[in-house]
């Protein structure tokens, strides 16, 4: 174009539409005529801007080249590409510099090959691009299942099997990107979550193994089975292979064994050796410390060779038991071989061991307290018993049984002291084979100096050896197999009264509860004894006053009749010899009569006599018995009237005394009063019990009588019976209007 060769232009135009399928090209100057056309019937044609091929670039927004689809004239579609001819610097020499746009260059394709060739384009275009796609997702694919999906597969895994609650499962994922340090943080949790649930199981373990404890204590009352169940309980929850429990024996001042789990006979008696060996006795050592004793390792202790068969990686402890800060116990463990201790196992066995302490003692001291109340009722019991009785001979063989009794040994003795021998005469005997014993006389005091007996204090004997000193026979000891003997002194005060003793036929080991067993019982009894000593002494001197009113009572009637059948007897042979038979028949005649009434009156003393209280019937029923045969043989109508039989209620020595005074009373109704009936009345008066005998006979002058008292033993004997048991008599009686006496009696109170 710079030559302005618009034939060669034309020719170019021709060439580019025959090899190039295009439709129609022209050339339009900036006016809009065709100056080059590929249609030569087209140049020349002038093109307006009101046509469809020129209105698309003129009502642009920015106006330039443009291609649009447009039909032509044979109605077909084509794509038009209309370009600006610029007026370019080389283009000056022609145009006008200030021209900016020289004309057009209009290029016409049919679309339909446009569109074929393009659909064949785009079809390989898919089919390349869908080979792509189906590549780069299958890589895409196999990356993600390496690279996410199975690892993400594999920790979803795991952190199902973690949260089953399988804390041993291992997260596996080994990558090193995000997912790497997502299961490398999974596993580190679980990790912890595994030492964390072992650590809450051993806390569990341990809590519950003190609330078995806690409520074997809170179940139990009896020490001994506090002690296996705990013991058990530690044993199989720790998994030890042995254990034991000793006990403070406060009778011994030292531990003994109370509980073992898996320790051999073999074993106990090596152990019991070793503890007999200064400073090889630890849980003497604990309970002086109040410390426990750890031993990791066994096999660095000599003291442990020999008890286990392999003390490699075995640990023991031995824990004080403590209750109120006291050591009352100890607990040894061992473990098994391979399986140590550790420090925080230590310290939960120091709390175990404050429990069992505490349930232990709490059981213990509940133990006590029902043996000394089962002690205190068994004393309350047999004291009753004992005290029953004031037979000095009933009391002291219910002691010497009692004493046998309370500490469950085979003999029971009870002995007193002879003041005047100084000796202790055994009085009373119980148990098997005792015979022997009895009437055995231990000397107070002996040769020896500060002698057993003399001292006061109580005797133990675990075992006899014939050079020991005791308080009994050494031969009859031998002779009997007695073994072991405790003897306590019967004590009022400073004053002895005798000993208590209690033996064995085998070794027996008395403690200090036994002591103080048979000391209470010696303390309570003693009083008895006493009692039973001093009811002995008052019921001889009673017998002597009984006798004394007896030969009083035979002198007034008896001594004074016989001695008035000797007299008239006298007279009678006197009278027979001077030759008077009248007199003399008038004398026997009134002998006759007064051996009559002599028989009389010692019958009825036998009578009276017989009739006692001893029998358990009481006042009443014996009085009863008694009027019956006194109206039986004197036909005198004798009545009874109470007013409330318990007024008759008295204790048996008064009720003696009151049955003496009206056997009296109705033996002169008989003698004096010459009267048909008579009335025994039973009345309260106030606070006394008015006993009167009453009758109709002829009656006297009291007054007389106690002039004449010399006389009349019989009213004095009666005021005497009723002196003796703090009662007053008192005589009403006028000639020809009968007799009553009167006795009062205080009242006895109830229990």
């Amino acid at each position: 174009m710079l030559n302005n060769d618009w034939a060669m232009v034309s020719q170019v135009v021709q060439t580019e539409v025959g090899e190039n399928s295009v439709e129609k090209i022209r050339i339009l100057n900036a006016q809009g005529m065709v100056r080059v056309s590929s249609v030569p019937g087209d140049v020349g044609e002038r093109i307006e801007r009101s046509q469809p091929a020129c209105q698309f670039c003129h009502y642009a927004a920015r106006p330039g080249n443009q291609t649009t689809i447009l039909t032509s004239k044979e109605g077909q579609a084509v794509l038009l590409n209309v370009n600006l001819i610029r007026n370019r610097p080389q283009c000056f020499g022609c145009h006008d510099p200030q021209t900016k746009v020289l004309g057009f260059l209009m290029i016409e394709k049919p679309l339909v090959e446009l569109q074929g060739q393009l659909a064949a384009s785009v079809g390989r275009i898919a089919l390349s691009a869908l080979a792509t796609f189906a590549l780069l997702m299958g890589m895409i694919v196999l990356a993600l299942r390496r690279f996410v999906t199975q690892p993400v597969d594999e920790l979803t895994r795991d952190a199902a099997a973690i949260g089953a609650g399988n804390l041993d499962h291992q997260v596996r994922v080994s990558s090193h990107d995000e997912l790497g340090g997502l299961a490398e943080s999974f596993d580190t949790m679980r990790q912890q979550l595994r030492a964390s649930r072992v650590e809450m199981e051993r806390h569990n373990q341990e809590l519950s193994m003190l609330n078995d404890i806690t409520m074997a204590a809170s179940q139990s009352l009896d020490l001994q089975e506090i002690l296996d169940l705990a013991l058990d309980t530690v044993v199989n929850r720790l998994g030890m292979q042995a254990g034991s429990i000793y006990m403070l024996d406060r009778d011994a001042s030292r531990f003994t064994l109370c509980a073992s789990r898996g320790v051999s006979d073999t074993q106990h008696r090596k152990i019991e050796h070793l503890r007999q060996q200064p400073g090889g006795d630890i849980s003497q050592r604990v309970a002086q410390t109040g410390e426990a004793i750890f031993i990791p390792d066994m096999a660095a202790e000599d003291r442990f060779r020999g008890l286990w068969d392999d003390l490699r990686g075995r640990s023991y402890v031995n824990v004080p038991l403590k209750s109120k800060g006291v050591v009352v116990g100890t607990m040894g463990l061992v473990t098994y071989a391979g399986r140590p201790l550790t420090e925080k196992r230590v310290e939960v066995l120091k709390a175990v061991g404050n429990e069992i302490g505490i349930a232990a003692d709490n059981a213990s001291l509940l133990a006590e307290a029902h043996r000394h109340e089962q002690e205190a009722t068994t004393l309350h019991r047999l004291g009753a018993q004992i005290s029953a009785s004031l037979e000095l001979t009933e009391v002291l063989n219910a002691v010497a049984e009692a004493s046998r009794q309370m500490l469950a040994a085979d003999i029971g003795a009870v002995g007193l002291l002879d003041d005047k021998r100084e000796e202790v005469l055994v009085k009373a005997t119980a148990g098997a084979r005792t015979e022997s014993l009895k009437h055995l006389r231990v000397p107070v005091r002996d040769q020896t100096p500060g002698s057993i007996l003399t001292s006061g204090q109580p005797i133990v004997i675990e075992e006899y050896k014939p050079n020991l000193l005791t308080p009994h026979d050494i031969d009859l000891i031998a002779a009997e197999g007695i073994v072991s003997l405790l003897v306590v002194p019967l004590q009022r005060g400073e004053r002895m009264l005798g000993l208590i003793g209690v033996m064995t036929r085998q070794r027996r080991h008395f403690s200090k509860s036994d002591v103080l067993l048979l000391t209470r019982l010696a303390h309570q009894v003693v009083v008895a004894i006493e009692n039973a000593q001093l009811y002995q002494q008052v019921r001889h001197i009673a017998v002597l006053e009984e006798r004394d009113r007896l030969a009083r009572e035979m002198h007034d009637y008896l001594a004074q009749a016989l001695g008035y059948l000797n007299l008239k007897a006298t007279i009678t042979d006197g009278l027979l010899s001077d030759g008077q038979p009248t007199q003399a028949r008038d004398s026997l005649l009134e002998l006759k009569q007064i051996a009559k009434e002599t028989y009389t009156d010692v019958r009825e003393a036998v009578f009276s006599l017989r009739t006692t209280m001893s029998s358990g019937l009481g006042l009443l029923p014996t009085l009863r018995e008694y009027l019956a045969e006194y109206r039986t043989h004197y036909g005198v109508d004798a009545r009874l009237a109470v007013e409330n039989e318990t007024l008759a209620e008295f204790p048996t020595d008064v009720g003696v005394q009151v049955i003496r005074i009206i056997q009296e009373a109705l033996t002169n109704v008989r003698r004096h009063a010459g009267a048909s009936k008579v009335w025994i009345r039973f009345e309260q008066d106030s606070d006394q019990v008015r006993i009167s005998v009453e009758d109709d006979g002829q009656g006297f002058d009291p007054t007389r009588a106690i002039a004449q008292r010399h006389e009349h033993f019989g009213l004095q004997i009666m005021r005497e019976r009723a002196e003796s048991v703090g009662g007053d008599l008192k005589i009403d009686s006028h000639p020809g209007q009968g007799t009553r006496i009167s006795l009062w009696v205080p009242i006895t109170p109830k229990g």
